[in-house]
């Protein structure tokens, strides 16, 4: 992926800030080779990442509140069904497109990105929340979970897939490369498809089919998870960056690097989520501390039989998670937190 340079800082899109001008700069000072458009979910519960990108979706409707319910008959949602498929292979994809009240960082990120900030830029990164999450969030009519119906979820993915090539379409406008993101905080190694009536290889096929026409536009494509592990299931899917939480599950790691290291064998990247999104105790550990981390987790992959070159090259580095639900200081402070350990990992590992 000679698109991302080792050690290229990624962002998690959200973000505590209101004022989406003000947090789209925020993100470039703090993820200036991956900025991504901005997330403000105490802005709006539209913003909210399980809600965000869906006022287009068939069959969703709103109450005043802003919580999302879907209700649509098996034949409305075949008859939808083939009308995301058709305006999909027309490329008509605006029905999927993002609305300002639902996503204002983006179309502050349109705005502002020619401002000489933006220069050291390498890609744009969009996000929306994986055809999992919000299969677990989002409920039908009855109040189960979308994802207990698997013609419901049919329908969801289609509509995925549509959004996020509107994104990547969008975003392509800027002339630098993509990076789309699918946040899938609850396919960590809990989650267990059979709870809902379904299998592994029908979930894996969503995937498939949403990265898949990413992929064949050049668009890159990644998977974020903060919840624990194992991530096999991420990482024997087409996607080409894994984002994880290696501040609280590093460890896991440590105790399992196979996986891993047959990711980046196949030619994968990791964005290791190291800086916390939250302080622990009032501050953020020592970018030292969370280098040397870095390093126990490569040292595990080297063992596992790569070249620690190989590791070093596939290395992306991220906060923990997304900054929404921090204060504007502690997301700064983040920043800044993340930028001193890429400092220490440049001077220290990239030449290896």
């Amino acid at each position: 992926m000679e698109t991302l340079r080792p050690g290229s800082r990624i962002a998690v899109g959200s973000s505590p800030w209101l004022d989406p001008e003000a947090a789209t700069q925020v993100q470039v000072r703090s993820f200036p080779e991956v900025p991504a458009w901005a997330q403000l979910p105490k802005r709006s519960p539209f913003e909210r990442m399980d809600r965000q990108g869906l006022m287009g979706l068939p069959g969703l409707t709103w109450n005043k509140s802003g919580e999302p319910r879907f209700d649509l008959s098996p034949e409305g949602i075949t008859t939808a069904l083939q009308r995301l498929k058709m305006e999909g292979r027309k490329g008509e994809l605006e029905g999927a497109a993002l609305r300002p009240e639902e996503g204002a960082g983006f179309f502050a990120l349109r705005k502002e990105v020619e401002k000489p900030f933006f220069k050291g830029a390498l890609a744009f990164k969009g996000q929306v929340a994986g055809p999992v999450t919000l299969g677990i969030c989002l409920k039908t009519g009855d109040g189960k979970p979308l994802l207990s119906s698997p013609k419901s979820m049919d329908l969801l993915v289609e509509y995925l897939v549509l959004h996020c090539r509107w994104q990547a379409k969008e975003l392509g406008k800027f002339g630098s490369p993509v990076v789309i993101f699918l946040d899938e905080p609850y396919l960590g190694g809990k989650f267990d498809p059979r709870t809902y009536g379904l299998d592994a290889p029908l979930v894996h096929s969503w995937f498939t089919r949403i990265l898949g026409p990413l992929q064949e536009e050049g668009v890159l494509t990644g998977i974020h998870c903060c919840g624990e592990g194992p991530w096999d299931r991420l990482m024997e899917s087409e996607v080409e960056i894994l984002h994880f939480d290696a501040f609280r599950h590093g460890k896991q790691v440590l105790a399992s690097p196979d996986p891993f290291a047959a990711f980046i064998r196949k030619g994968g990247m990791v964005a290791w989520g190291l800086v916390p999104s939250a302080m622990t105790r009032g501050t953020f550990p020592d970018p030292a501390d969370l280098f040397h981390r870095w390093e126990d987790m490569a040292q595990a992959l080297v063992g596992a039989g790569l070249p620690l070159s190989r590791v070093v090259e596939a290395s992306l580095f991220s906060t923990s998670c997304g900054l929404g639900e921090s204060t504007m200081s502690v997301a700064a402070e983040a920043g800044q937190c993340l930028a001193s350990l890429v400092s220490l990992w440049r001077t220290h590992a990239a030449g290896s």
